[in-house]
């Protein structure tokens, strides 16, 4: 089959434009009527604006609860479609997800919790007494109600809904919990132990084709901070300490390496099917290689395939989704295998393999 261009991805729209009214009903801000009182009704008028901009909306920038919102509706979503998406970390880690680590974690618990929001939701009746167009959003702000920081939260900024029900809500998690012989001690200690989990390494890929994995180390820990070392068995993979500080990690995702494609943000298990397809000790294939792979996107796989075939071979790599296929396709660009990886947007198994 012929080649299919990889072009860049176009910008996701703004969540605010999806989430941005969710927070609170229409014509109400933080639980007050929200009055807008125009100057002017045309141009010309005293007070009216006629210079440049005027007549443009400007909309607020989206909290992480709504982003939190967006990722979970696109989760459920796939999951209902039985059909392959974006994991939470693609979504989370794109440019217009303000705060990816508030989001991310939002996320992933409200996943997590998913079922006893729902059981809780039901049991007060929350949906039958509430008008919401997305529930996800509820999901939530009623996790952070039930497990995370809603007493943190200042009260204009609640879901205001949730605020009006929040004894309700209560209530009903109090006799869900009795139901399953939970008691109130049980869940605050299971709450305890959830925030104090035992910290974990975090590890990238240096990417071969842009850099050596000893400058990009040496980098690292100038910029970072000292105790990054190079995997024992796999020679591509960077470990990151798990006392590395906050702003550190934060830093990380913004680091010119990073934008650039020189390291790659990927997880240890997403490292090991190509070291496991080549040998760990040698880091070019001994003769020339055709590789095959067969369900790409988003790429980080296929990339670190190409850096290690080191111009001794060439990749094909395949995806049936069009959006996951434009990511892939600016994932290979940005990571300089252009050269090496030739993209399809194909259902493998539909491909005739003569």
């Amino acid at each position: 089959p012929a080649p299919a261009s990889a072009s860049a991805s176009a910008s996701a729209a703004s969540s605010a434009a999806v989430w941005g009214t969710m927070a609170h009903p229409p014509g109400r801000v933080g639980g007050a009527q929200a009055k807008v009182k125009a100057k002017g009704k045309c141009a010309g008028k005293s007070g009216a604006s006629t210079g440049p901009g005027a007549g443009v909306k400007k909309h607020r920038p989206p909290t992480d609860h709504e982003q939190a919102a967006g990722i979970v509706f696109k989760m459920l979503r796939t999951k209902e479609s039985r059909k392959s998406g974006a994991s939470i970390k693609s979504l989370v880690y794109r440019d217009d997800i303000l705060n990816k680590k508030a989001t991310y974690a939002l996320s992933c618990e409200t996943l997590r919790n998913l079922n006893t929001i729902k059981e809780v939701l039901e049991e007060c009746q929350f949906f039958d007494k509430n008008n919401c167009k997305r529930r996800e959003i509820i999901y939530v702000w009623v996790y952070e109600l039930l497990f995370g920081m809603w007493r943190r939260t200042p009260k204009y900024k609640r879901h205001w809904s949730v605020a009006k029900m929040q004894e309700e809500i209560k209530e009903a998690f109090d006799k869900i919990k009795t139901r399953r012989g939970e008691s109130t001690a049980d869940a605050s200690k299971a709450k305890k132990m959830q925030t104090k989990r035992e910290a974990l390494p975090r590890y990238v890929r240096v990417n071969t084709l842009k850099i050596s994995v000893d400058l990009a180390l040496s980098q690292l820990s100038v910029d970072l901070g000292q105790g990054i070392e190079k995997h024992s068995i796999f020679p591509d993979v960077l470990v990151l300490p798990a006392n590395l500080g906050k702003k550190s990690l934060s830093h990380l995702h913004k680091h010119k390496f990073v934008v650039e494609g020189q390291v790659v943000l990927q997880g240890l298990a997403s490292c090991m099917p190509v070291n496991a397809l080549m040998d760990f000790n040698t880091s070019q294939p001994q003769s020339q290689w055709n590789a095959v792979d067969a369900c790409a996107a988003p790429g980080n796989k296929t990339t670190q395939l190409a850096a290690r075939l080191d111009g001794k071979g060439h990749v094909f790599a395949f995806d049936s989704d069009p959006k996951r296929f434009d990511r892939l396709g600016a994932n290979v660009k940005l990571c300089g295998a252009d050269g090496i990886v030739t993209p399809f947007l194909r259902d493998f198994l539909k491909v005739d393999p003569v």
